[in-house]
């Protein structure tokens, strides 16, 4: 019923020379009107810029909390005129995967986690958290086993997005059908199929939030699950996320091992235990200075030499001839 008509969103905006389409601000892509319209989810402040989701600007976050609410995007598609080469694809950076990422484990409590071997500027769509979508028949309360690594991705209370899909051109019997299905729980389990952003391992203050890219429609299947820093994040860093305040507490409240400055098992965790998005990004921040500065002592840049002493044949290296006797 998606691919029916209307149903599907989708923009003309083309070039037939291959380059990349400024889909982004041009009012007349579809795909861009849309996520426009989305801006008003978020939670606008005083001399602050709406949070853009496009192909080559950070993510940057406008408010202190309810990021998976208020900051939602929706992009360009292969079935766009652009095909998704667009400057309106927030999707577009994490599906090159320019990021080496590193799995590794630390000892035989904690499980596996993921980590960056490069820098990673705060703002960046870093990776996709991939899976299967089921629906809440399959909740973790019915015995299923997945519920430690899958994602919930639609709640009842999201009303904006129930709003926005009933403002839209969609066929009615399909308008019906999303707004049900938005009112049920959907999870993106990636245990049978995923990618390495299930690895992420939590923290008490991570370095990547949660943001969801719509493509193409707005049901719970046209959901993409992105991990943006938000930090600046340094080559070595693993990559965490915060599971949610219910998950930690049922999970870690007394023996939480992120070993971050706000672990709920560490010496400051009363000072920590309220302390919004914005203090904790300020202590980020004051991580990674002190993380550079250090990197800047330790590594030095080698000696270039001159082009005199690059050529000067003294400084060659003597050549022997390898013989069959020798």
């Amino acid at each position: 019923m998606s691919k029916e008509g209307d149903n599907t969103i989708k923009c003309q905006c083309h070039d037939e020379s291959g380059e990349i389409v400024p889909c982004y601000d041009n009012v007349s892509c579809n795909c861009y009107w849309i996520n426009q319209k989305m801006r008003s989810f978020q939670e606008k402040r005083n001399n602050c810029s709406y949070t853009e989701f496009s192909s080559f600007k950070p993510i940057l976050f406008t408010g202190t909390h309810s990021h998976f609410y208020r900051h939602v995007g929706f992009a360009c598609s292969e079935l766009c005129g652009c095909k998704g080469n667009c400057t309106n694809n927030a999707l577009l950076l994490p599906n090159k995967r320019l990021f080496p990422i590193e799995v590794f484990r630390n000892n035989e409590i904690l499980g596996f986690g993921v980590r960056t071997l490069s820098m990673i500027p705060a703002g960046t769509p870093v990776m996709e958290f991939t899976g299967e979508i089921v629906g809440d028949q399959l909740t973790p309360g019915a015995h299923w086993d997945n519920g430690d690594y899958a994602y919930q991705i639609s709640y009842r209370d999201d009303e904006q997005l129930r709003n926005l899909i009933k403002k839209l051109n969609f066929k009615p019997e399909y308008e019906k059908l999303i707004v049900k299905l938005s009112q049920k729980k959907y999870y993106i389990d990636p245990k049978v199929q995923g990618n390495v952003g299930r690895m992420a391992c939590h923290s008490c203050a991570s370095n990547l939030e949660w943001v969801r890219v719509f493509q193409k429609s707005l049901s719970p299947a046209h959901v993409h699950l992105v991990m943006v820093s938000m930090v600046n994040i340094t080559a070595g860093t693993p990559l965490t996320i915060d599971y949610g305040a219910t998950y930690t507490k049922q999970r870690f409240d007394s023996n939480c091992m992120c070993g971050s400055f706000a672990c709920l098992n560490g010496p400051d965790a009363a000072t920590y235990s309220k302390a919004m998005t914005l203090k904790l990004s300020m202590c980020h921040k004051t991580l990674y200075d002190a993380q550079i500065k250090e990197w800047r002592q330790v590594i030095k840049p080698a000696p270039v030499e001159s082009n005199n002493e690059a050529n000067n044949e003294n400084n060659l290296p003597e050549i022997v001839e390898i013989t069959e006797k020798s």
